[in-house]
């Protein structure tokens, strides 16, 4: 397809039988979203052309997928129709309420009616044989019509799980759900995706479109997982799947301007390349997959799947075993004088690093500079979508990106001390004669990767409560009133954003110092114990 497909999460999994269960979108979320999209509409109608070239002004209001679904289930679509001259035009019937309306707010109650969300009660379908359709074409048919809006006993969903009874990527030792997100429209740094990299059994599968691979959103996704750690395994948990279409794989060319003889050959050249931009980016991702679900068959999708799922199984695996080995080790060597004087020996030069590194220094990083920084990235229309909804919007959403600036600043203010941990603890790991302290010198090092993802994680949460109090203490009503006021509309609202940051920055500086420093504190004390036991 060409995207918008999806209005919410698609959950994929085995079930007792072909069905479907949803997750309706809240009511009051409802009434927010159709009020957005009205009070676009509206806006559009208000603006002339002068007032767009010169304020670059476009209006973001509720996604595409969501007004298909609000426009279906209050059945207020668009109509197309040609003028005696031939020429196709576009009647909105949403326009004409709003001319006969007394208020935008008595438009919105209007189509809240139409839409008649509580009678829409219905949560779950299963198929049955007197449909007169076979299972996966009801399957595709009934996810449309909810997707879409258009079954009248189904509401707008948050969440769609669709159930098959068949294991999910055929193979029955393996317990799999697939989750398809809602695509990426403008910006990839979005909450919903972030977090699966931080899902310890997640694997994430990046999607991009064949010409761009790696598009421009999947290179961010996987450079803002690595800088913010949102996952020590991003080697195993992140590969990149490229979906060509048609013949796109048969027009590459080769360096002497020859295109390739064969798909195939298509797919190995424009891996090569694709490979060359991720690895600048991170070194360590796995090489990109491809599937052409026009000419591929499905079992060479499924088989890459499942490799990617059976090597992060693998790792996780062999961690563990690892753990239980070296636990094994301290124990049966508790008492061997010569094993002591060798881990005494690895105890000292991690010491020293402790000693150098027992404090975390003051970040020259504040978590509004990004966030600003941020927030001069958005379109001027998307800012003002925020603000209107008190930040709860994509771009920008300011829980997660306040959250998100405060992990990268506490990412960044340890990479050096963990860094150099890094390179003592590899010179022990390395070194032969070192081998009997080998066990301590690797759970020395997964107590510095627990202490860093802890401490990364407190000062997300720490930035997530910037926005409660933004919510509480920001005067969101005079950013609101610079909408209209002529150009430079984000420039002002960034600038009552900074005032109310200056207030709150000596205070914030040091929660934000005390709860790195704390958690360091408590980190190495616990290395230091195991380093006094041996």
């Amino acid at each position: 397809g060409a995207g918008g497909v999806t209005v919410c999460d698609v959950h994929i999994l085995q079930g007792p039988e072909y069905g479907l269960h949803v997750e309706p979108m809240e009511e009051n979320k409802i009434r927010t979203e159709v009020k957005e999209f009205v009070f676009v509409l509206r806006s559009r109608q208000e603006t002339t052309n002068e007032e767009v070239n010169d304020e670059g002004r476009d209006f973001n209001g509720t996604t595409k997928e969501l007004e298909r679904a609000i426009r279906n289930m209050s059945g207020l679509t668009m109509k197309r129709e040609r003028t005696p001259e031939g020429k196709r035009v576009s009647i909105d019937p949403v326009d004409e309420l709003l001319k006969n309306s007394d208020s935008p707010d008595a438009t919105v109650v209007e189509i809240l009616d139409r839409m008649d969300i509580r009678a829409r009660t219905k949560r779950e379908l299963w198929h049955s044989p007197l449909s007169g359709k076979e299972p996966l074409s009801w399957l595709a048919d009934t996810f449309r019509e909810i997707n879409n809006g258009r079954h009248p006993e189904f509401s707008i969903p948050q969440r769609i799980h669709i159930m098959v009874p068949q294991r999910i990527l055929a193979d029955d030792s393996l317990s799999i759900r697939l989750i398809d997100t809602k695509g990426i429209d403008d910006v990839a740094e979005r909450a919903d995706i972030e977090a699966h990299f931080s899902a310890p059994y997640t694997l994430v599968v990046l999607c991009s479109s064949f010409n761009s691979a790696p598009s421009p959103s999947v290179q961010q996704l996987i450079k803002r997982a690595d800088e913010g750690k949102l996952t020590s395994n991003l080697k195993f948990k992140a590969s990149v799947l490229v979906l060509p279409k048609y013949d796109e794989a048969l027009a590459v060319k080769d360096d002497e301007g020859y295109t390739v003889d064969s798909r195939q050959e298509g797919y190995e050249l424009k891996g090569e390349q694709a490979e060359m931009k991720l690895t600048v980016i991170y070194p360590d991702i796995s090489s990109p997959s491809f599937f052409d679900a026009f000419s591929d068959e499905p079992e060479r999708i499924r088989g890459t799947l499942l490799e990617l799922v059976y090597g992060l199984r693998r790792k996780y695996s062999e961690d563990l075993k690892e753990i239980i080995k070296d636990a094994n080790s301290l124990i049966s060597n508790y008492e061997d004088e010569q094993v002591k004087a060798v881990q005494q020996h690895a105890g000292r030069r991690i010491k020293v690093w402790l000693k150098l590194n027992h404090q975390v220094s003051p970040s020259a990083e504040r978590v509004a500079d990004g966030f600003l920084g941020r927030m001069r990235g958005a379109h001027p229309s998307s800012v003002h979508a925020s603000i209107r909804r008190e930040g709860d919007w994509p771009n920008p959403n300011y829980l997660y990106e306040l959250g998100s600036q405060a992990r990268l600043m506490a990412a960044r203010t340890l990479d050096g001390k963990v860094n150099n941990f890094y390179a003592v603890t590899e010179n022990l790991l390395e070194d032969p004669e070192m081998k009997d302290a080998h066990g301590l010198v690797r759970e020395a090092t997964r107590i510095i990767e627990s202490g860093a993802e802890t401490l990364h994680r407190k000062a997300q949460l720490w930035g997530n409560s910037l926005h409660d109090r933004m919510k509480d203490y920001f005067d969101w009503d005079e950013c609101e009133q610079e909408w209209g006021q002529g150009s430079g509309y984000r420039e002002r609202v960034i600038s009552h954003h900074r005032d109310w940051f200056r207030g709150y920055a000596e205070a914030d500086r040091a929660n934000i110092q005390g709860i790195l420093n704390e958690e360091w504190k408590q980190t190495l004390s616990r290395l230091e114990a195991i380093l006094e036991e041996n």
